[in-house]
Protein backbone atom coordinates (compact mmCIF):
# COMPACT_ATOMS: atom_id res chain seq x y z
CA UNK A 1 0.00 0.00 0.00
CA UNK A 2 3.00 2.52 0.72
CA UNK A 3 4.27 1.23 -2.34
CA UNK A 4 1.34 2.42 -4.19
CA UNK A 5 1.15 5.92 -2.54
CA UNK A 6 4.57 6.39 -3.58
CA UNK A 7 4.21 6.13 -6.35
CA UNK A 8 1.33 8.06 -6.86
CA UNK A 9 2.81 11.23 -5.07
CA UNK A 10 6.03 10.59 -7.53
CA UNK A 11 4.06 10.59 -10.89
CA UNK A 12 2.17 13.79 -9.40
CA UNK A 13 5.33 15.45 -9.43
CA UNK A 14 6.81 14.24 -12.52
CA UNK A 15 3.52 15.32 -14.17
CA UNK A 16 3.25 18.67 -13.04
CA UNK A 17 7.57 19.09 -13.19
CA UNK A 18 6.88 18.17 -17.04
CA UNK A 19 4.54 21.27 -17.48
CA UNK A 20 6.44 23.71 -15.76
CA UNK A 21 9.18 23.01 -17.94
CA UNK A 22 6.88 22.54 -21.06
CA UNK A 23 5.44 26.50 -20.36
CA UNK A 24 9.16 28.30 -20.24
CA UNK A 25 6.76 31.47 -20.67
CA UNK A 26 3.60 32.66 -20.25
CA UNK A 27 1.63 33.22 -23.92
CA UNK A 28 -0.06 36.42 -23.77
CA UNK A 29 -3.90 36.53 -25.11
CA UNK A 30 -3.81 36.68 -28.22
CA UNK A 31 -1.03 33.55 -28.58
CA UNK A 32 -3.57 31.85 -25.97
CA UNK A 33 -5.91 31.97 -28.67
CA UNK A 34 -4.23 31.47 -32.02
CA UNK A 35 -2.44 28.57 -30.38
CA UNK A 36 -6.11 27.15 -28.85
CA UNK A 37 -7.64 27.39 -32.05
CA UNK A 38 -4.38 25.94 -34.28
CA UNK A 39 -5.38 23.17 -32.51
CA UNK A 40 -8.41 22.46 -34.50
CA UNK A 41 -10.43 22.92 -31.10
CA UNK A 42 -14.34 24.04 -31.24
CA UNK A 43 -16.53 25.01 -29.29
CA UNK A 44 -14.82 28.47 -27.80
CA UNK A 45 -15.73 32.32 -27.48
CA UNK A 46 -14.43 35.42 -27.13
CA UNK A 47 -16.04 37.72 -25.21
CA UNK A 48 -16.56 41.09 -23.84
CA UNK A 49 -18.78 40.40 -20.61
CA UNK A 50 -19.24 41.92 -17.58
CA UNK A 51 -19.52 41.02 -13.66
CA UNK A 52 -23.12 40.97 -12.71
CA UNK A 53 -22.81 39.30 -9.05
CA UNK A 54 -20.07 38.13 -7.14
CA UNK A 55 -20.40 36.04 -3.85
CA UNK A 56 -17.72 34.57 -1.66
CA UNK A 57 -17.55 31.47 -4.19
CA UNK A 58 -18.81 32.09 -7.36
CA UNK A 59 -18.40 34.83 -9.80
CA UNK A 60 -21.53 35.81 -12.54
CA UNK A 61 -20.89 37.11 -16.00
CA UNK A 62 -23.43 38.33 -18.59
CA UNK A 63 -22.25 38.89 -22.26
CA UNK A 64 -22.37 42.61 -23.95
CA UNK A 65 -20.81 41.45 -27.12
CA UNK A 66 -19.36 38.10 -29.23
CA UNK A 67 -15.87 38.51 -30.35
CA UNK A 68 -15.64 35.56 -31.97
CA UNK A 69 -17.16 32.30 -31.93
CA UNK A 70 -21.20 31.51 -32.18
CA UNK A 71 -23.30 34.29 -31.19
CA UNK A 72 -24.03 34.59 -27.04
CA UNK A 73 -24.99 38.07 -26.60
CA UNK A 74 -27.35 37.87 -23.38
CA UNK A 75 -26.28 34.86 -22.52
CA UNK A 76 -24.48 34.58 -18.64
CA UNK A 77 -21.20 32.02 -17.44
CA UNK A 78 -20.37 31.50 -14.00
CA UNK A 79 -16.87 30.93 -12.40
CA UNK A 80 -16.61 28.93 -9.04
CA UNK A 81 -13.80 30.19 -6.53
CA UNK A 82 -10.92 27.97 -7.59
CA UNK A 83 -11.43 28.17 -11.42
CA UNK A 84 -9.46 31.97 -12.52
CA UNK A 85 -5.95 32.42 -10.59
CA UNK A 86 -7.46 36.05 -8.83
CA UNK A 87 -10.89 35.44 -7.73
CA UNK A 88 -11.14 38.29 -5.02
CA UNK A 89 -9.26 41.09 -7.85
CA UNK A 90 -12.43 40.83 -9.90
CA UNK A 91 -15.10 43.88 -8.80
CA UNK A 92 -18.82 43.67 -9.98
CA UNK A 93 -20.09 45.78 -12.97
CA UNK A 94 -16.86 45.91 -14.01
CA UNK A 95 -15.88 44.72 -17.72
CA UNK A 96 -13.39 42.12 -18.82
CA UNK A 97 -12.24 40.00 -22.25
CA UNK A 98 -12.56 36.31 -21.72
CA UNK A 99 -11.09 33.57 -24.05
CA UNK A 100 -14.03 30.56 -22.83
CA UNK A 101 -13.14 27.47 -23.66
CA UNK A 102 -16.57 25.34 -22.14
CA UNK A 103 -19.84 25.27 -22.92
CA UNK A 104 -21.88 28.40 -21.64
CA UNK A 105 -24.42 26.45 -19.72
CA UNK A 106 -21.36 25.43 -17.30
CA UNK A 107 -18.77 26.99 -15.71
CA UNK A 108 -15.84 27.76 -17.72
CA UNK A 109 -12.20 26.62 -16.66
CA UNK A 110 -9.07 27.98 -17.36
CA UNK A 111 -7.53 24.70 -18.44
CA UNK A 112 -4.45 26.33 -21.07
CA UNK A 113 -1.67 25.60 -18.73
CA UNK A 114 0.40 28.55 -19.99
CA UNK A 115 -2.02 30.85 -21.79
CA UNK A 116 -3.67 34.07 -20.45
CA UNK A 117 -7.38 33.69 -20.64
CA UNK A 118 -8.83 37.19 -19.62
CA UNK A 119 -8.32 41.17 -19.76
CA UNK A 120 -9.55 43.78 -17.94
CA UNK A 121 -11.43 46.83 -19.07
CA UNK A 122 -10.71 49.92 -17.75
CA UNK A 123 -11.89 53.37 -18.92
CA UNK A 124 -12.31 52.33 -22.27
CA UNK A 125 -8.90 50.52 -22.71
CA UNK A 126 -7.76 46.50 -22.94
CA UNK A 127 -5.44 45.95 -19.69
CA UNK A 128 -3.27 43.08 -19.66
CA UNK A 129 -1.04 40.70 -21.15
CA UNK A 130 -2.41 41.45 -24.62
CA UNK A 131 0.71 40.66 -26.82
CA UNK A 132 4.29 39.95 -26.46
CA UNK A 133 5.46 43.93 -25.19
CA UNK A 134 1.60 44.97 -25.26
CA UNK A 135 -0.16 45.07 -21.79
CA UNK A 136 -2.64 48.25 -22.80
CA UNK A 137 -4.61 49.62 -25.72
CA UNK A 138 -8.09 51.15 -26.50
CA UNK A 139 -10.53 48.42 -26.84
CA UNK A 140 -10.99 49.91 -30.74
CA UNK A 141 -7.45 49.04 -31.58
CA UNK A 142 -7.75 46.29 -29.84
CA UNK A 143 -10.40 45.17 -31.78
CA UNK A 144 -7.95 45.58 -34.62
CA UNK A 145 -5.27 43.15 -33.62
CA UNK A 146 -5.25 40.51 -36.93
CA UNK A 147 -3.44 37.48 -34.77
CA UNK A 148 -6.30 37.47 -31.61
CA UNK A 149 -8.81 36.20 -33.92
CA UNK A 150 -11.56 38.70 -32.21
CA UNK A 151 -12.21 40.85 -35.47
CA UNK A 152 -16.51 41.61 -35.19
CA UNK A 153 -18.40 40.20 -38.03
CA UNK A 154 -19.23 42.19 -40.44
CA UNK A 155 -20.66 42.98 -43.87
CA UNK A 156 -19.24 44.07 -47.14
CA UNK A 157 -21.24 45.69 -49.57
CA UNK A 158 -20.47 46.16 -52.99
CA UNK A 159 -21.02 48.10 -55.13
CA UNK A 160 -22.11 50.95 -53.70
CA UNK A 161 -22.80 52.19 -57.13
CA UNK A 162 -26.26 50.46 -57.99
CA UNK A 163 -27.22 50.48 -62.03
CA UNK A 164 -29.06 47.10 -62.62
CA UNK A 165 -31.08 46.78 -59.45
CA UNK A 166 -28.20 44.64 -57.61
CA UNK A 167 -25.32 44.17 -55.05
CA UNK A 168 -23.43 41.77 -53.69
CA UNK A 169 -23.18 41.46 -49.32
CA UNK A 170 -20.14 39.68 -48.42
CA UNK A 171 -19.35 38.63 -44.86
CA UNK A 172 -16.53 38.18 -42.86
CA UNK A 173 -15.33 36.92 -39.61
CA UNK A 174 -19.47 35.09 -39.87
CA UNK A 175 -20.75 32.64 -37.66
CA UNK A 176 -22.79 30.33 -39.71
CA UNK A 177 -26.97 30.50 -40.21
CA UNK A 178 -27.43 34.49 -39.38
CA UNK A 179 -29.89 36.31 -39.92
CA UNK A 180 -29.79 39.91 -42.07
CA UNK A 181 -32.22 42.76 -42.37
CA UNK A 182 -31.86 45.44 -44.65
CA UNK A 183 -33.53 48.51 -45.45
CA UNK A 184 -32.94 51.05 -48.51
CA UNK A 185 -33.78 54.39 -46.90
CA UNK A 186 -33.47 58.15 -48.84
CA UNK A 187 -32.56 61.33 -47.40
CA UNK A 188 -35.73 61.69 -45.41
CA UNK A 189 -35.40 58.42 -44.13
CA UNK A 190 -38.25 56.89 -45.97
CA UNK A 191 -37.95 53.08 -46.41
CA UNK A 192 -37.93 52.34 -50.11
CA UNK A 193 -36.91 48.60 -49.58
CA UNK A 194 -36.93 46.52 -46.94
CA UNK A 195 -36.11 42.49 -47.16
CA UNK A 196 -34.49 39.51 -44.49
CA UNK A 197 -32.23 37.27 -45.31
CA UNK A 198 -32.14 33.85 -42.91
CA UNK A 199 -29.25 31.10 -42.33
CA UNK A 200 -26.73 33.25 -44.39
CA UNK A 201 -23.97 31.80 -43.84
CA UNK A 202 -21.81 33.27 -47.27
CA UNK A 203 -21.64 35.78 -49.96
CA UNK A 204 -25.24 37.01 -50.73
CA UNK A 205 -26.46 38.66 -54.08
CA UNK A 206 -29.21 40.58 -53.10
CA UNK A 207 -31.72 41.98 -55.86
CA UNK A 208 -33.71 45.17 -55.28
CA UNK A 209 -37.19 46.09 -57.01
CA UNK A 210 -36.14 50.26 -57.58
CA UNK A 211 -38.90 50.89 -60.06
CA UNK A 212 -40.55 54.64 -59.75
CA UNK A 213 -37.19 55.16 -57.53
CA UNK A 214 -34.97 58.15 -58.68
CA UNK A 215 -31.62 58.39 -59.22
CA UNK A 216 -29.63 59.74 -56.41
CA UNK A 217 -27.61 59.25 -52.70
CA UNK A 218 -29.51 56.58 -51.07
CA UNK A 219 -28.21 54.57 -47.79
CA UNK A 220 -28.63 50.75 -46.97
CA UNK A 221 -29.32 50.28 -43.37
CA UNK A 222 -28.10 46.48 -42.20
CA UNK A 223 -28.68 44.75 -38.79
CA UNK A 224 -26.93 41.13 -37.70
CA UNK A 225 -25.89 40.08 -34.81
CA UNK A 226 -27.42 42.70 -32.33
CA UNK A 227 -25.10 45.31 -34.94
CA UNK A 228 -26.20 48.30 -36.97
CA UNK A 229 -24.17 49.00 -40.07
CA UNK A 230 -25.12 51.73 -42.51
CA UNK A 231 -23.55 52.03 -46.04
CA UNK A 232 -24.02 54.90 -48.65
CA UNK A 233 -25.40 53.86 -51.94
CA UNK A 234 -25.96 55.60 -55.12
CA UNK A 235 -28.46 54.50 -57.78
CA UNK A 236 -28.52 55.18 -60.92
CA UNK A 237 -31.82 54.42 -63.10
Amino acid sequence: MKKLLLLGILLFFLKNSTLACDCLRTESFCETITNYGSNGTNGYWVVHAVLTKKTNDQLKFKIKETLSGDYANGKSFLFNKGDVFDFEGFIEDEEYIFHLIQPLSEPQFYNYWCGTEYLKIENGKVVGFIQQGIYEMPLNKFMELSNCGVTKPFLELKPTLITNNTFILSPNNWPPASTIELAIVNSLGQIIHAQRMEDISGIQSVTIELEGVSSGVYYCRLAYLGRRQIVKLVIVN
